[in-house]
Formats: structure tokens, sequence, C-alpha cells
């Protein structure tokens, strides 16, 4: 029961699913270890992963569930009733995604003891994410609250400069392109320091400079982010008409 690479909440590309391979762990290797175990069957059977937004809950969650074949669930996601924890019984392994969303709403927070419970009667294994800790998750079923605080829970760090920087070059080259330590010191001088923003304006550098037949240089970055978000090349219309390969880089 594992959900379609496409449908993961995260922006990667075809050929750039969610894996430990591709997570670049920083300050946090200890926890991408504990979850690396879990997903292999060994180790913990439940984690609890805090943090801000941007410091890779979400990714390492899809990474276990690809590894270990189970499901990815959010009671954040448009459309997700709390019905569907009562088929998940049989799932080797459940992410469970922003467990915050899940607060206030007492079918959801039923539903989630529920599928809790079942996942330990069935030897299952869970993975569990949130940006404040269990006891400030703002829960109101006290038994669903007192599982989620029942196992190790790690806290996430966001990632240095250093590491964001080796995230972007990791991923261009997912996608099929390179990007130089120049540009990636001008994109995070400029840009909001969010992985899950980054990755999306790697995938516009992609689709613009195949668009205009232009290297991902600091002229073209820079041409880009002062354009709108649009289906086009960041360009002026007599170089998309007849476009020359940039020279030097820069």
């Amino acid at each position: 029961m594992t959900l379609p690479v496409d449908q993961y909440p995260l922006a990667f590309a075809a050929g750039d699913p969610p894996s430990f391979d591709n997570f670049v762990p920083g300050p946090n290797r200890e926890a991408v270890a504990m979850v690396q175990r879990l997903a292999a069957g060994r180790g913990e059977r439940y984690l609890y992963l805090g943090g801000a937004a941007g410091t890779g809950k979400t990714h390492l969650l899809a990474a276990a569930v690809r590894v270990a074949g189970g499901f990815y669930l959010s009671p954040a996601e448009r459309g997700v009733r709390p019905e569907v924890t009562e088929r998940l019984d049989a799932a080797p392994l459940v992410g469970l995604d922003e467990a915050g969303a899940a607060a206030g709403r007492p079918e959801w927070e039923r539903a989630l003891f529920r599928l809790f419970v079942d996942l330990e009667d069935a030897g299952a294994r869970l993975v569990v994410a949130g940006r404040p800790s269990p006891a400030r998750l703002g829960l109101a079923l006290p038994d669903l609250a007192s599982r989620l605080a029942s196992g190790p829970v790690l806290h996430l760090r966001a990632l240095p400069d250093a590491e964001l920087e080796q995230v972007l070059r990791v991923r261009a080259r997912a996608r099929g392109f390179e990007l130089s330590s120049e540009v990636t010191k001008y994109l995070l001088d400029r840009e909001r320091r969010d992985p899950r923003h980054l990755l999306s304006l790697l995938d516009r550098l992609d689709r613009h400079s195949l668009a205009a037949r232009r290297r991902i240089t600091i002229p073209f970055v820079r041409d880009l982010l002062a354009a709108p978000d649009q289906d086009r090349a960041a360009i002026g219309p007599e170089e998309r008409s007849a476009p020359k390969p940039e020279e030097g880089g820069q």
C-alpha cells in the first residue's frame, strides 16, 4: 500500500523520489539513522519526528514508506477522511505526517488512536511527524497524546548553508543538470532557506532553461527571479526566437 511518487506532498521530479540517499542529514544524522533502522524492520517500532517546516520530516516519512512498502497518511490533506485508517492495519509501516492537523477534530483523533493500537497489536511500525512535540499538539484525546509521547521524540534541526548548497546540487543533478557553487550561493542569498521552496525553484530553473536553451548561470537565475512564475522562459522575446548559449558560466 504505497502511494505513487506523484502523490507524495513534496516537489520531487519524476526521477527524484524521496529516499534516504538524496536526503542531506546535516545535524540530523542520528535521527536519520533511527528512521532508517525502523524502515528496515530493526530498532524502534515507533518514532516521532518534530521540527519546524523545511527540516525534512515529510521527506524522511516518504523515504521510510518507500523502503518498507508502507503507507503515507496526512490528516491535513484535502479529501482524506479518517476512515482511511481502518484499512491500514495490514501495512508494515505507516508514515503519519502533520499530526497536529488532527487536533480538535474528534473523528480524526479517535481514528489515529485506533490506528496506533491496531499497528501495535499487529507488530507494525509507525513514524509520526509534527512541528511541535507531542505534548504541544493540542490534542483533546488524552489516550492519543500519551501514545504519541510513548516513544523516542526526535527534533530535526534546519540545515546550515553548506548543507543547503549540497541539497541544491544533489537535487539538481537528479533533474539532469548541474549547479555551480556560485549559483547556489546566489540563490541562498536571495531566496527563502526552505527546502520545499528551493526544490520548487529548481523545477522552474530546469523548465525554463530547457525552453530557452540556456545554461543555468547567475544572469539566467537573476532574469528568472525577476519574472513571474509562468510556463515560459524568463528571457526576452528576441532571445526566445534565437537562443544563444552563454559562455563563461556567469
